[in-house]
């Protein structure tokens, strides 16, 4: 009886949901050598240029 009340709990089914949700990411997602890399295109920089453009009306300053 004890068993079917733990089964019922909202808390248990976001549990199981949550760690199935991890384990689907982890066996699914694409890993670099390093595991912390992050890639930043040209495409992606033009876009912010443009929007910092759009938002300041001026070009950012030259990074440093």
């Amino acid at each position: 009886m004890r068993i079917r009340t733990l089964l019922g709990e909202p808390m248990l089914h976001f549990l199981l949901i949550g760690i199935a949700l991890f384990a689907a990411y982890q066996w699914m997602a694409p890993v670099d050598s390093d595991g912390r890399r992050i890639v930043i295109t040209q495409g992606v920089v033009d876009d912010l240029v443009t929007q910092h453009v759009a938002a300041k009306g001026r070009e950012p300053p030259p990074p440093s």
